[in-house]
């Protein structure tokens, strides 16, 4: 019985735990409407052989490359949900750790060992520090990685809101007014 009881015990213990340090959230783009595909320089950028690597390559301002996918880098927040989740079950006053912001007030954030998108959470100043890579390939096939931001875009085409809407395999459409 004591057995049991201690197998219990970790077993919550891991479910609780709070994520790692640094969490990496993989193959996502950090805000509502981004986009991978192609994209153009917008001003010089490095290239890194990896996240937070050593420089391989510059792409010059007017190259189009194409962006393959992206990670984002943070450092999770502790945060009291306040109001029920009814998808995810989480209750509210529930702690959940803050990853990063997806857009329109959604979150991607750990509880319980799992990654889960939760919605309605408005409060960007919260927003754990973050560091957002994009991985890269150049028209050369040379593949590395760029430091993004979300307030500075180093590239065009990275937010499709604004962008007039795409016909699959071709050139975006203009529209009319």
């Amino acid at each position: 019985m004591a057995v049991l009881l201690l197998f219990a015990a970790m077993l919550a213990a891991q479910v609780d735990a709070p994520p790692p340090g640094t969490f990496v959230s993989k193959d996502t783009c950090p805000f509502e409407c981004c986009a991978y595909g192609n994209w153009t320089a917008n001003r010089n950028v490095a290239l890194l052989d990896r996240p937070g690597g050593k420089p391989i390559a510059t792409v010059r301002r007017g190259e189009t490359v194409t962006a393959l996918t992206g990670e984002v880098h943070s450092t999770p927040v502790a945060f009291p949900m306040e109001h029920d989740d009814p998808a995810s079950g989480i209750a509210q006053g529930t702690v959940v750790y803050l990853l990063h912001p997806t857009g329109e007030g959604t979150w991607r954030v750990w509880y319980r060992g799992k990654v889960l998108s939760i919605g309605e959470i408005y409060h960007e100043e919260l927003a754990p520090p973050q560091v957002w890579w994009a991985k890269i390939e150049t028209r050369s096939k040379q593949i590395g990685y760029a430091r993004m931001s979300t307030k500075a875009l180093s590239f065009d085409h990275v937010d499709r809101c604004g962008e007039p809407p795409r016909r699959p395999g071709g050139p975006a459409k203009k529209q009319m007014n």
